[in-house]
């Protein structure tokens, strides 16, 4: 009888000891095991998301160097002046009057702006603008306006234009 008991308490020690640390062990197991797995799987994800990061961080370099302001004020807007006599002579453009305007300041850029007026026909204006709008230029049209010239050249306009770059200082 002894030895029956003693086997009966052994398989209830066994049961609790089972019930009790076995279990919730095994539970703890699996618990942790799918946390491992949910950060493999973000890490993974991670790991993709720095790598289009450097991607994207040689472009904005690229960008930047697109846009970057290296000289003084006074030399970028001399070379803006002559990127819009240069073009215009290309184009065969009548540019009448050129004026720089004074430069905006902002937090993080500087605005350069020109104004100028031009006597030619629309094709040829659109042209220039599109031109300028373009590699390697990047000017972008502020404020355009178009008057009818004299009565004798009807094909010919004259075009009042704003045309500005934003660059980024670098110190």
């Amino acid at each position: 009888e002894m030895s029956i008991f003693a086997l009966c308490v052994m398989q209830v020690l066994i049961f609790v000891g089972f019930r009790t640390v076995i279990k919730p062990l095994r539970k703890k197991i699996s618990l942790v095991d799918r946390n491992i797995q949910k950060e493999k799987n973000n890490l993974t994800k991670s790991l993709k998301v720095v790598a289009a990061q450097k991607n994207d961080k040689s472009q904005y370099v690229k960008y930047l160097s697109k846009f970057k302001q290296d000289q003084n004020n006074d030399e970028v807007m001399s070379s803006i002046l002559s990127e819009i006599q240069e073009v215009g002579g290309k184009l065969g453009l009548r540019i009448s009057e050129l004026k720089p305007k004074k430069v905006k300041k902002e937090k993080y850029f500087n605005s350069f702006s020109v104004s100028l007026t031009i006597d030619s026909s629309f094709i040829n204006i659109i042209r220039f603008v599109h031109t300028l709008q373009s590699k390697p230029y990047f000017l972008k049209v502020e404020e355009f306006r178009f008057d009818k010239g004299s009565r004798r050249k009807e094909k010919t306009l004259k075009t009042h234009l704003v045309l500005g770059r934003i660059l980024i200082p670098i110190k």
